[in-house]
């Protein structure tokens, strides 16, 4: 029997191939999943662990960016267990996806071990700064939504000690990761003087939707400090930045948009703007949800509709508790306690103000 003429597949799969595959889920091509679907077949088929591995980060990668959290999760963390060797140092993108996934899913718990393990392996001798800010800033991020302030405080201090060797990109990320922890702990106007930095250095084709969150933030101080008008501004600035962002993404624009509308008095606006949120957010980001309806539980409480009210109220803490800081529960129990008093019940009232004073003790 003559030799066969042309190349012999190897035990894997084509790595051209592969590579080829993995720029087109990056570049958004539609095509790159079902690609990367038939070279998951064939790597399992040939029992190349290592290809699997990549080929199911660059599908969790792509249902990441739909924000599916769930769907990316399974996927990412199947991808981190069948090439534990590697470690976080040599897939930094993989490590980073898998623990925004958690925390989008509102798992914070396993979002903080996942990054915290990573940014540890980054700090070991020899550091790598670069990584360190990396996973640090959305390790602090992390903290932050879990009440942790301390810990998100120690984290970016660690990162700040490194800021000499770090390029400018990575010095806006660690701002805005210290922006983030100040405004959750409610220190308002540090947490403006960080946000403003950061939109200072910040631009727009660089930076991706960076800037439109920043000027969601920066709304968000803008509206608590009750200079309602300049928050306005900066959301009609975000909503532009954030055009071609996901829906999930775009809830935090509904929410900071109903807030506003809420402080002027406008219920029915605000409710439009917080069903919206809720439309946006689907089953994901369960903190985000557990804001709007803690927010339209306080439309119902302006209505005068205390049973309404106080079901929202209920359905509200049930989502925040684990997935977001305690500053939003506050804002809930507040309510409930609002509630409770202008039904006449006031052993209620004080339950739920002592249980936010419980929570806060807590976090």
């Amino acid at each position: 029997m003559g030799r066969q003429v042309g190349r012999t597949p190897g035990p894997g799969v084509d790595a051209g191939r592969l590579a080829a595959a993995e720029i087109a889920a990056r570049m958004g091509d539609p095509g790159a999943a079902l690609e990367l679907e038939a070279l998951l077949v064939q790597a399992t088929a040939r029992g190349d662990a290592r290809s699997r591995s990549r080929i199911l980060e660059a599908l969790g990668l792509i249902e990441l960016g739909h924000r599916r959290d769930s769907r990316a999760a399974a996927l990412l963390q199947a991808a981190v267990d069948l090439d534990v060797p590697a470690g976080p140092r040599a897939r930094p993108a993989l490590h980073r996806a898998l623990g925004r996934a958690y925390a989008g899913m509102g798992e914070l718990t396993r979002s903080i071990a996942v990054l915290s393990a990573a940014f540890d392996d980054a700090a070991a001798d020899p550091a790598d700064p670069a990584l360190m800010t990396l996973f640090g800033t959305f390790l602090a991020n992390a903290y932050t939504d879990a009440g942790l302030f301390g810990e998100a405080e120690a984290t970016l201090a660690r990162v700040v000690r490194h800021r000499p060797d770090l390029a400018p990109g990575n010095v806006v990320r660690l701002e805005w990761a210290i922006a983030r922890t100040y405004v959750e702990q409610g220190c308002l106007g540090i947490a403006e003087t960080y946000v403003r930095r950061v939109l200072a250095r910040v631009d727009v084709a660089e930076y991706g939707e960076l800037p439109g969150q920043a000027r969601l933030l920066l709304a968000r101080v803008l509206t608590d400090q009750g200079r309602l008008d300049e928050a306005a501004r900066d959301l009609d600035d975000a909503e532009r930045l954030l055009a071609s962002a996901p829906d999930v993404e775009l809830a935090a624009l509904s929410l900071d948009r109903a807030r506003v509308a809420l402080a002027r008095g406008g219920l029915d606006e605000a409710d439009r703007h917080l069903r919206r949120a809720l439309d946006r957010t689907g089953s994901t980001e369960p903190g985000q949800a557990g804001v709007a309806y803690g927010l339209l539980a306080e439309v119902e409480l302006g209505r005068g509709n205390l049973e309404e009210a106080r079901f929202l109220c209920r359905r509200a803490l049930e989502l925040l508790d684990g997935t977001a800081t305690p500053l939003y529960a506050d804002r809930v129990w507040e309510a409930l306690a609002d509630v409770e008093g202008r039904a006449g019940n006031l052993a209620a009232a004080l339950a739920a103000l002592r249980s936010r004073s419980s929570a806060r003790r807590g976090s």
